[in-house]
């Protein structure tokens, strides 16, 4: 873990005394555990629902306290991984000598990857259109471009490694 990268979510939620992304966990929960409450809580009416493209939200409120000790029950035979926002995890344990902030909890989806399994994909720092070749000259105008004989790694401190088309290159910025 990059404690560069903590310290500066630190400052930013310090900053604005909020948290302003759920953590993602990823929990393997009972699949009769999941259904109860999915199937109970859903029955009544949401909360809010937002329309974004072709995709809709809905929320509902799960406040009942037989249903909350149900999850409680559900969740407490397992671990909960993080799956994204463990910088943010970190961060807020930095900053949870804070007794007056928002640190001393977070806020998180919880994802049971039962019934609905999570997917890893690139979601950012990807360029569809542009081909490793295309992106190896556009590079080779401004720094030395090498290639990876043995493939793609994480980058080092003035590194850009780009990759595509089952080839890795490395891009030089010194």
């Amino acid at each position: 873990m990059s404690a560069h990268a903590v310290r500066q979510r630190a400052a930013h939620m310090s900053g604005l005394r909020a948290q302003l992304e759920p953590l993602l966990l990823a929990h393997r929960g009972t699949e009769s555990t999941t259904a109860q409450l999915v199937d109970h809580t859903t029955r009544r009416t949401p909360v809010a629902v937002a329309r974004t493209g072709q995709i809709t939200h809905i929320l509902w409120a799960c406040d009942d306290p037989a249903e909350l000790a149900r999850l409680v029950s559900g969740l407490s035979v397992g671990q909960a991984l993080i799956a994204d926002g463990h910088h943010r995890h970190a961060a807020c344990l930095q900053l949870s000598g804070d007794a007056a902030g928002p640190w001393t909890s977070s806020l998180a989806l919880l994802v049971d990857t039962v019934t609905s399994p999570l997917r890893l994909s690139a979601i950012h720092r990807l360029l569809p259109a542009l081909g490793p070749e295309k992106a190896a000259r556009n590079a080779a105008e401004v720094a030395r471009v090498l290639p990876l004989p043995g493939g793609p790694h994480p980058p080092e401190p003035g590194e850009l490694i780009l990759t595509g088309g089952g080839r890795g290159l490395e891009h030089h910025t010194s």
